[in-house]
């Protein structure tokens, strides 16, 4: 008979608590995700909140909820990990005034930003800089994108999950209009991520089925990594060329 919470979740993202989830008799999900799959009896999304975070403690205000530590602490760390440390476009005056309320209660954030930044394993650094050794480029680097096979997580001993955040040195390119990472989680199951400065990326993502917001976005397929990769190509390449959307791409 209870109920269960879950946050910024889809099908296949609940971890550990997966049991739970599927036997709860009341399932709540918050987000901030537009999302084709999500899941619970009450879903709550507002894509105009920058993080999960943000509506949970907005939430809590309403409840009369007084904070403390234990609790500011992971909200902190929701909005630094949804702000990518305060440098995305959804950094806003109120997001920064409710981090700060929430410095109140003693948070530290340079343990923080090394939680969410600096603390992995050598494999994942391995992995890495063989990431960025494939990256490819297309109308001088306007395009960029790089793309893992189910082998090279085996090979390298990282899961799919971890390499997420590969994007964010995809992204760093000086010429990046469109980031993009390809990700075989699975023999023919492929994720992608997708990210941009300025140019609407959801709507490219949505021509194939996926969702998100304006700058981060991301789509999945079944098939062939590189029949996918080609397709995908090719749709952003004339998504920045003629600005236009191809609604078949899926």
């Amino acid at each position: 008979d209870r109920c269960v919470i879950v946050l910024d979740c889809e099908p296949g993202r609940t971890g550990t608590i997966a049991p739970e989830v599927q036997k709860a008799k009341f399932l709540v999900n918050l987000d901030h995700h537009r999302r084709d799959r999500g899941i619970g009896h009450i879903v709550y999304v507002n894509p105009d909140e920058a993080a999960t975070s943000t509506i949970v403690y907005h939430l809590l205000g309403e409840l009369g909820v007084e904070l403390n530590l234990q609790i500011a602490t992971p909200l902190y760390g929701g909005i630094v990990g949804d702000t990518g440390g305060f440098r995305h476009a959804n950094t806003s005056a109120e997001i920064l005034a409710i981090a700060g309320k929430l410095l109140e209660y003693k948070v530290n954030p340079a343990t923080v930003a090394r939680e969410i930044f600096s603390s992995y394993s050598l494999n994942y650094l391995r992995m890495l800089g063989y990431a960025l050794s494939k990256l490819e480029t297309a109308l001088n680097g306007r395009l960029v994108w790089l793309a893992l096979t189910y082998e090279d997580f085996l090979k390298f001993d990282v899961s799919p999950e971890e390499a997420d955040q590969f994007i964010s040195y995809v992204r760093m390119l000086k010429t990046a209009e469109i980031s993009m990472i390809f990700r075989e989680t699975a023999p023919n199951q492929i994720r992608l991520g997708l990210r941009a400065y300025q140019i609407d990326i959801q709507k490219l993502a949505s021509s194939f089925g996926g969702g998100g917001h304006k700058l981060a976005s991301g789509a999945r397929f079944e098939g062939d990594l590189q029949t996918i990769i080609d397709k995908v190509v090719e749709a952003a390449k004339n998504y920045l060329i003629t600005g236009e959307i191809n609604e078949r791409n899926s």
